[in-house]
């Protein structure tokens, strides 16, 4: 569908499917409906003129390399409601800026276990939901400048942030508990807030 540069999903689609619109190379706005529940594996791979991606909020699932190979976008927000994450969603991206509803494993999450971190351009996470940073969340993403976390976050679990040296300060007002080397090689953290943490 190369040949394809506006797609107009109809407001009633509750599903878009496997590769549905990958390789679409010269659609520059998506506008996703929001009634929209699932995007399958690679339902937009390769869409290489995309810029911004926004998530509506009643997507519950997201699969694997959704996204992967759109090698213009830099934006993404994934509204609160979604509660599955596939692999790889974001691979081989030029992604500056997420929101996501949750934290995970994020390596895994955007770009699959064995991408070289170095390379890529993250600097801006927003996280709105959940109660914890899990273990090695952000870890060793060198490009991570400044990380946001919802109130409802209250522990910071194992390696979280371990290795983030571009990240140079991070509000936990409401963080209780900071875990083993959560921390560890953020050389270039100036600033950070700790008056709530109890352990």
């Amino acid at each position: 569908c190369t040949g394809l540069e506006s797609i107009d999903i109809p407001d009633e689609v509750t599903y878009i499917g496997e590769q549905a619109f990958a390789g679409c190379s010269n659609i520059t706005k998506l506008v996703i409906p929001e009634k929209v529940e699932t995007i399958d594996n690679y339902a937009f791979a390769a869409c290489t003129s995309i810029t911004e991606v926004i998530v509506p909020e009643n997507v519950k699932s997201i699969g694997n390399s959704v996204f992967t190979g759109c090698s213009s976008l830099k934006k993404a927000v994934i509204a609160p409601k979604t509660v599955e994450i596939g692999e790889a969603v974001f691979r081989d991206t030029p992604l500056e800026e997420i929101t996501l509803p949750f934290a995970g494993n994020l390596q895994r999450m955007l770009y699959g276990d064995r991408s070289d971190l170095t390379a890529v351009d993250l600097k801006r996470v927003t996280i709105t939901g959940g109660t914890s940073i899990p273990d090695s969340s952000f870890s060793l993403f060198v490009t991570l400048t400044e990380v946001n976390l919802p109130d409802t976050i209250t522990s910071i679990d194992r390696f979280a942030f371990y290795g983030c040296t571009g990240l140079t300060s991070i509000d936990l007002k409401n963080v209780q508990t900071i875990c083993e080397s959560a921390f560890s090689g953020c050389i270039g953290l100036t600033s950070i807030d700790l008056n709530n943490v109890q352990t």
